[in-house]
């Protein structure tokens, strides 16, 4: 046999083999340690760039707020709330100011990052001049160089860090956990996906079968503001801004009467509750408005101590920043005239009755009524879906009005006269995720300090309003829906309450001895019951940086339902789709319908009158319908056996996507 020979290789082949090899020595180097070491320091360069860049732009809009205040205080006068300090109250002021400036702006069709973006930039601009012909006249290093001489030192710098290091790193905690791109519930459904909307249309638009479009949205404008600006993520970071300016004002407040450690222990009462802590973590809504409520009431008590109409034009706004907030927000105004009143009308004076309503009632109603005339015009009902009744309201009717009232009030333990008498005790023991447990928990340490500062009330007059303001509010609370985060309102009063009642504790015990015994106690007791909370959350953060600064993968790091980006990506952007069982709509790029109550079903308001799959389809048709997206989680609707007679028809839809896990199917209608 002769032996085989090697045929010459032809030009295709040889390209082939030439290609296959530089493949393989380029898949060689990209898996070299060398270059995973470079790919690991340019993710992690990206990451810090994340974090820096979501940090630049949550100061660039603190910078804003507090610079707009600022202007105002220059061109009218001055509110001055020592309490306070005058970056929480230029704060304050800017935040209302811009909260109202975009409404305006919604209102005109100009809610647009073209018309926004410039405005900000020169009210910025224009702060920063100002503030640079001050410091000509005023250099502010003088002043600080003389008050580093007078009483600071490096000791000094060290107190003051060691003061801010248990809040900060919860703080720092919290951030880290919302530059992940994952949302809440609420947010999902409408405190993100309303200002989305809103910036898709240039302006408020009105949003088919959507309860909460119809509700007033102060807080959801500012996340349309950071969502021009960057992107959703710096819009969770503003609701957490709001705890920082929290735990700012609480610590100034008690530091006017108890010592620096006090103060300290006050700002971990109000981190300290789970409830609060979810929260932060979420562009949720009720942070913000129990910032609003403690300037609210730190302004009033201002008043009734020095009978500055500054400062009640101040609680005032925010009132009525409260009532722009939810619907439940003008329970503000209430408490605060509570407060007020408390002091006898007689020692106020006819003269400060008059004060009282022009400058607090006035203003709150003044700001709320903008949001109710809005939904007026969009449903015919001020206090859309209340009232049903007497005002009637689109997509609405008395039985599902009677089915979300009837919710609403399941909500807790019961409403018998000895439900009300636990409640107190209940809310605190028995509180936990689900309606049956108020859906949220509080810190249990509030079972002792609460009683505690109560019974110091007797003798301590200067906590008695924070008290009284905190007992008003939970009797209104109580006689409607009873979820704990709600609470979260309250909470901030009642830690500068329980922070003085320290306070008046450690003056009385004589001794040093007896006095250093009780501050043992008291961290001991504070981290016995603070570190468990504290813990979930920190290691929450560490989780999400470790992830972040490895740079996992974009596409892990994105929320996207499987079935919203199959229908962002394969549906006709004149798609309308119905969803059952769902009413997540962040991510979904297509107009969509969906409930806005599980509980109180429009969708099956919908489509029950259906007795036939023709109705059915006719039905559809008239809302426009093209697609039916439906998740399997069951709520427990009642949905007709003719809703699944339709879907199963192929006369009448088509299955062209299923969910992994077979957790969600999308059809399509046949015209």
């Amino acid at each position: 046999m002769e032996s085989e020979r090697e045929e010459p290789l032809g030009l295709f082949a040889a390209l082939g083999q030439e290609v296959e090899r530089l493949t393989t020595r380029a898949r060689e180097r990209a898996t070299s340690p060398r270059t995973c070491r470079k790919r690991s320091a340019l993710a992690e360069s990206l990451a810090m760039s994340l974090a820096l860049g979501h940090a630049l732009g949550l100061l660039v809009l603190a910078m804003l707020f507090w610079s707009t205040g600022y202007l105002l205080g220059a061109l009218v006068r001055k509110v001055e709330v020592p309490a306070l300090g005058t970056f929480l109250v230029h704060t304050t002021t800017g935040l209302i100011a811009w909260i109202y400036l975009l409404f305006l702006l919604a209102s005109i069709g100009l809610f647009r990052a073209a018309v926004v973006l410039p405005t900000a930039a020169t009210v910025l601009a224009v702060a920063a001049g100002w503030v640079a012909l001050r410091m000509e006249s005023h250099p502010p290093w003088v002043e600080l160089r003389g008050h580093w001489r007078a009483e600071a030192s490096w000791r000094a710098v060290a107190r003051a860090l060691s003061t801010g290091l248990l809040p900060g790193v919860l703080l720092l905690a919290i951030y880290f956990i919302d530059l992940s791109p994952d949302i809440g519930w609420d947010d999902n459904v409408y405190h993100l996906t309303l200002p989305k909307l809103y910036l898709l249309e240039g302006g408020f638009r009105r949003v088919p079968f959507s309860v909460y479009s119809n509700w007033p949205l102060n807080v959801e404008l500012l996340f349309g503001l950071a969502m021009m600006g960057q992107d959703y993520v710096l819009a969770k970071l503003v609701h957490a801004f709001f705890l920082l300016l929290i735990v700012l004002a609480v610590f100034r407040i008690c530091r006017q009467q108890a010592s620096r450690g006090v103060s300290v222990l006050a700002t971990l009462l109000v981190l300290a509750n789970p409830v609060l802590l979810f929260e932060a973590e979420r562009a949720y809504i009720d942070i913000a408005f129990a910032f609003f409520f403690l300037v609210a009431v730190a302004c009033a008590i201002e008043y009734l101590r020095s009978a500055a109409r500054p400062a009640l034009a101040l609680s005032g706004l925010c009132c009525g920043a409260l009532a722009g907030t939810k619907l439940s927000g003008l329970a503000g105004l209430p408490c605060v005239l509570a407060v007020l009143l408390a002091q006898r009308p007689v020692r106020i004076g006819k003269q400060g009755l008059l004060s009282i309503a022009l400058l607090l009632v006035l203003p709150t109603f003044a700001l709320a009524v903008p949001w109710y005339l809005k939904s007026y015009l969009y449903t015919g009902n001020p206090v859309y879906p209340l009232l049903f009744r007497v005002f009637g309201g689109a997509e609405w009717s008395a039985r599902l009005g009677q089915e979300f009232a009837a919710w609403q009030q399941s909500i807790g333990m019961g409403r018998s006269l000895y439900d009300y008498f636990a409640l107190p005790v209940r809310i605190v023991a028995d509180g936990a995720r689900g309606y049956a447990h108020f859906d949220g928990q509080i810190g249990s340490f509030w079972l002792i300090a609460v009683p505690v500062s109560m019974s110091i009330a007797c003798f301590e007059r200067s906590m008695r309003p924070y008290l009284l303001c905190s007992g008003v509010y939970f009797v209104l609370w109580a006689l409607s829906s009873q979820q704990s985060r709600f609470l979260i309102a309250v909470l901030p009063l009642l830690a500068i309450a329980t922070g003085i009642a320290i306070a008046w504790i450690c003056e009385r015990v004589p001794g040093r001895a007896p006095r250093a015994a009780l501050w043992a106690a008291l961290v001991v007791g504070t981290c016995w019951t603070m570190l468990p909370i504290f813990y979930p959350s920190c290691r929450h953060a560490l989780a999400e940086a470790r992830d972040l600064i490895r740079g996992r993968p974009a596409d892990a790091r994105t929320p996207v339902p499987a079935g919203y980006a199959f229908i962002n990506a394969s549906t006709p952007q004149s798609s309308r789709i119905m969803l059952l069982n769902t009413n997540h709509g962040f991510f979904l790029d297509r107009e969509y319908i969906a409930d806005s109550f599980f509980e109180a079903s429009q969708m099956n308001f919908l489509l029950s009158p259906a007795k036939s799959e023709e109705e059915m389809a006719e039905i559809l048709a008239k809302l426009r319908v093209t697609h039916m997206y439906v998740s399997q989680t069951d709520w427990g609707i009642p949905y007709s056996d003719v809703l699944s007679q339709f879907l199963n028809d192929r006369r009448h839809t088509e299955v062209i996507y299923r969910c992994p896990g077979e957790t969600c199917t999308l059809y399509e209608l046949r015209r």
